[in-house]
């Protein structure tokens, strides 16, 4: 018997992001469609490349992202109340 046995939830979390990450690979079958994600990926150099496939995922045609302290900052502008937040991840946390 294991000395860790991992939780079900564990489990069953991993498969699903997993599962998540499969499916979304589908969305660049072809050349073209996977040369438009690296061209977006270098139109948005504040971002690590990673970062801007997953903006590129969440948000296909995205023009730019901030986040609210750079809205306010840069551009003297604030995030539309209720609009839909994306997530990327952060260097040595999860997710900003």
């Amino acid at each position: 018997m294991s000395i860790y046995q991992p939780d079900l939830f564990e489990s069953e979390a991993a498969r699903s992001v997993l599962d998540q990450l499969i499916e979304d690979s589908r969305l660049y079958r072809t050349s073209a469609d996977y040369q438009q994600l690296l061209d977006f990926t270098v139109k948005l150099k504040n971002f690590a490349p990673f970062n801007a496939m997953l903006l590129q995922i969440q948000k296909p045609g995205l023009q730019h992202a901030a986040s609210a302290y750079e809205w306010r900052e840069k551009f003297n502008r604030k995030p539309k109340r209720g609009a839909r937040p994306l997530l990327i991840l952060w260097p040595f946390g999860p997710v900003a």
